[in-house]
This record gives C-alpha cells, structure tokens and sequence, in this order.
C-alpha cells in the first residue's frame, strides 16, 4: 500500500519539521534540483530525515529522483534505509566507484554494519540523474533485498539476515546524522509502499510527485470562517508554502466541513498511484480536536482521524483509490474532486 509521498513543492526548509518525525543538521528545500525544475531536498554529509510510519507488514521499499552533486575521494553517499524505533535495520551507500552497497545494521542504535551485497561499478555516475528504487524484506533469515535504476534491476538478494536489533519495521531514512565525508545529492518525487493490501505493493517505476493547489471555493464554505484572505481557498492556497496564522480557515464545532475546488493534474495521460491528502493544522483552544481529511466527490468521503496538536504539523493521507469509483483515480476524477477537512472531535 502506498504510504507516503513527497515532491518537496508545497513548503520551504523551515516546513520540513511539520512533515517527518526528525530533520537533523539542515536538509533543504531547494529551488530548481527537482523533476522539471521543480523543487528537490537537498542533503550533506550531516543532514538527515527520519519519518515515522504505521507500515502494517516487514516488506517495504521506496523510490525517488536522485542527482548526487558530488562526493570527495572515497567518500560513501548514504542513500537511504527502512528502520525500527531507535535505529536502521537496512541501509544502502554509494561507493566511490558508483556502485552501490547494502548493509545490515546490527546495533540498537548507530551504526555497526554487516555486508549483505553489492551492485556492479558505475551504476551512478556524480551528475547524472537516476530514479532510484529500494526494497527490503525484513526477516532475521528469508529477508529479500532489491534494487533497480531506471527501472531496470542492478541488486536483488534472498535467504538474507536482514533484521537490526528489532523485528519491528517502524521508519524510512534519508541521509546520515554523521559526517561520511564531503558529499552532496538532491532527491524528489519520493514515494513509500509496504506490501499490504492494496494497488502499490511493490515498485512502480520512475513516476512524478505533482502539487496541485487549490483554486476555487468548494461545496463548503460557510461552517468554516475565514481569517486573512479574500475567500476560503485563497486562505488555504499557500503557493509560496505553509504562511501560518496570515490565512487560514478555522472552526471549533464538530461536524463543520470545509473544501476548495483544486487545480487539476498536468498528466496528458498515464497512470495515478494515488492521492494524498495535506492538511496543515494546529489547535487554538483548550482539550483535544479531531479531524478527518475530506473528499468531495458525488457525496462526502473521510479518511482517518488525526489530531493536530498546538504547533502546525502536516497531517496526511494516501487515498489510493476515487472514494467515489472504489478503483485508481483517473485524471477527469482528480480534476472532479474537492479537498478539504471534517472537524471530528
């Protein structure tokens, strides 16, 4: 099941913190190192994304653009890796001579690694651009470990030891929270899967992560009230990234629904994963608030619960299928829909 996505477009550097769980010595949001020119994350021998996620089974992979920008004399690019509570079981680097190498690591926390396998020489080349792909089976003695660029497989291991110091699988990681060196790579259009149920249980090839903004008023415009802006969606567009209490919409009463009407998809044709679904919330006022991201698409359809807490965080859901079909979102769906968000509790 699809879990996560991320093309870096919708926020800023200072944002990162209200998307995933830990942001160690300064990733970026950079302008114009993403698909199309779009924005990417930019990393450096130091910086680090960790985010937590509710993965439901111990298969579990990833994939995103990757451009590695430099990276001195025998220095080690730490690529990624899937993780438990306190540390990584699988991880993967860049050698110096382009290939790359999958390790297990068998401490609880930092690092104390074990070879598991390695790529051919010059599989990525510094400065060129790749879409890369990582899957791993955790299991301390049938794990399975799979790697393809450009959709073409340079690494898959079986009958492995792929299990850290414990059986949970809990977090995906970017970057290194050590110095390993001078280096530098850009990422984007990142999505995350585990093998449950669902449409993407497995990798689906070098795809784009779009941001569509909203931009008209929807269905519901009158249970929410309006701080900062013309109108409801303009309060919620955003389009330089998250601008806090400037706009926004707020309503403190259980069962008030708020959409906007969204751009629609840039896609001429192909194939939609899936929508996710980003509200931006905190609460103003005393005890505990719920909401539910909201679909309008025929009739009302809700997601799962959230609870946003006093700071603003980047609550979000996958929707791998039109609510109103029960099948893969197609293009005049995406274009049909209204987002927006229920107040629950």
């Amino acid at each position: 099941m699809l879990r996560f996505v991320d093309g870096f477009d919708h926020y800023v550097t200072a944002d990162l913190e209200k998307k995933y769980t830990t942001v160690n010595f300064s990733p970026e949001v950079v302008a114009g190192v993403g698909s199309c020119g779009t924005q990417g994350c930019r990393f450096t021998a130091f910086s680090q994304l960790v985010k937590g996620l509710a993965f439901t089974t111990t298969t579990v992979g990833f994939g995103h653009l990757l451009t590695i920008n430099f990276a001195d004399v025998g220095v080690q690019v730490l690529l990624g890796a899937i993780g438990h509570a306190t540390g990584r079981h699988v991880l993967m680097y860049r050698n110096y001579d382009g290939s790359i190498s999958v390790y297990r690591n068998d401490a609880s926390s930092g690092l104390t690694t074990t070879l598991l396998g390695s790529t051919a020489a010059d599989v990525v080349r510094v400065g060129d651009t790749y879409y890369l792909e990582f899957k791993v089976k955790i299991d301390n003695a049938v794990g399975t470990v799979d790697l393809r660029i450009n959709g073409v497989s340079v690494l898959s291991l079986t009958g492995l030891d792929t299990q850290g110091s414990s059986a949970a699988v809990t977090s995906f990681w970017m970057g290194s929270e050590s110095g390993n060196g001078n280096q530098e790579f850009d990422i984007d259009d990142l999505y995350v899967f585990d093998s449950a149920a669902g449409d993407v249980t497995t990798f689906i090839g070098p795809v784009r992560v779009e941001w569509l903004k909203p931009d008209d008023v929807g269905s519901y415009i009158t249970d929410f009230s309006l701080v900062g802006a013309a109108t409801q969606w303009q309060a919620v567009r955003d389009a330089a990234g998250p601008d806090g209490d400037t706009s926004y919409v707020q309503s403190a009463t259980v069962n008030h629904k708020h959409s906007s009407n969204f751009e629609g998809t840039g896609l001429p044709s192909g194939s939609i994963f899936g929508v996710q679904v980003n509200l931006i919330a905190r609460v103003t006022d005393a005890g505990v608030r719920g909401i539910k991201p909201l679909i309008v698409q025929g009739a009302d359809f809700l997601g799962t619960e959230q609870f946003p807490g006093v700071s603003y965080r980047d609550l979000h859901e996958v929707f791998e299928h039109d609510p109103a079909t029960g099948v893969a979102w197609i293009i005049s769906g995406v274009a049909s829909a209204e987002f927006g968000a229920k107040v629950t509790t």
